[in-house]
C-alpha cells in the first residue's frame, strides 16, 4: 500500500544518492534522537546509549488530546 510515508521514504533514498544528500536529508528531515540507559544503582551511569536520525515520529493523536484535557 503506498502512503505518504512511504513517497516520503523514497524521495529522500533518491536525494541521498546525490553528493552530500545524506546530510541534506538529515539536517532538513530529520531528528537527532539520543537514547540512554541509566543505571540507578550505579548513580545513574550510562550503561547504554544510541544516536541515530528519526525521519519519521508516529505519535498517538488520543493521547495527545488526552494529554490537552489535562494540561491545556
Amino acid at each position: 500500500m503506498s502512503d505518504a510515508g512511504e513517497i516520503a521514504t523514497s524521495i529522500f533514498d533518491s536525494v541521498r544518492q546525490l553528493p552530500g544528500g545524506v546530510k541534506l536529508v538529515d539536517e532538513s528531515f530529520g531528528q537527532h534522537i539520543v537514547e540512554r540507559v541509566l543505571c540507578e544503582p550505579c548513580q545513574n551511569r550510562i550503561t547504554h546509549q544510541n544516536d541515530y536520525v528519526e525521519h519519521f515520529f508516529n505519535a498517538s493523536a488520543t493521547a495527545m488530546r488526552n494529554q490537552l484535557r489535562v494540561c491545556p
